[in-house]
């Protein structure tokens, strides 16, 4: 989710747009460190934007978040899980969501896209792996639980609540999303010229 530090004038996307492309350079934005997928976000949404932020390295996404809650920095794109409470207390502001779908937590908050950010999507994701060579009805066997316990509605309504939308599915699903993944970041790091130094 793009959040800013509320003492930013912008209350969209749009608007942060604006802001940043009259001012190239000037705006901010915090980050886990190098590499990191906030990092990563950020790249993207310049990349796309087509606008200059600089980027702020803090050693970690709680350091990063206090940053721009404090108004050290602008902007951050942060999880949502860790960012919601932030949203709710009025310490940052939620510019958009960069989902595919409105979150369940924030539902008045507008997707990247809907923003007018095509292709801005960046999701924090988790699941379960398993080592290579795993034999297949294991990995069923695995699946089939774990999608059964995202289904709870006790598990489902304690995720949405910390800003997580469940999404189950199988593992060949899961395993061509992984491969996905990797191919689409490989292209952002290597425009954005990031190293690990």
């Amino acid at each position: 989710m793009l959040v800013v530090n509320p003492r930013i004038p912008a209350r969209s996307v749009k608007e942060l747009i604006e802001l940043a492309a009259a001012a190239p350079g000037k705006f901010t934005y915090a980050t886990a460190g190098n590499g990191s997928s906030n990092h990563l976000a950020g790249e993207l949404f310049k990349l796309l934007a087509g606008v200059d932020l600089t980027h702020v390295p803090y050693k970690g996404g709680a350091p990063a978040a206090t940053a721009v809650v404090a108004g050290e920095v602008d902007l951050m794109f942060a999880a949502l899980s860790s960012a919601v409470s932030h949203v709710r207390a009025g310490r940052v502001r939620a510019l958009a969501v960069a989902s595919h779908t409105r979150s369940s937590a924030l539902p008045a908050v507008p997707t990247m896209r809907e923003a007018g950010i095509s292709g801005g999507e960046v999701g924090a994701w988790h699941g379960v792996l398993a080592p290579a060579g795993t034999p297949s009805e294991i990995i069923s066997r695995v699946n089939a639980e774990v999608t059964k316990a995202l289904q709870s509605s006790d598990v489902t309504q304690r995720l949405v609540e910390i800003g997580f939308d469940p999404a189950p599915g199988t593992a060949a699903q899961f395993d061509k999303f992984i491969k996905a993944e990797i191919a689409r970041w490989a292209k952002i790091i290597r425009a954005a010229k990031i190293s690990p130094t």
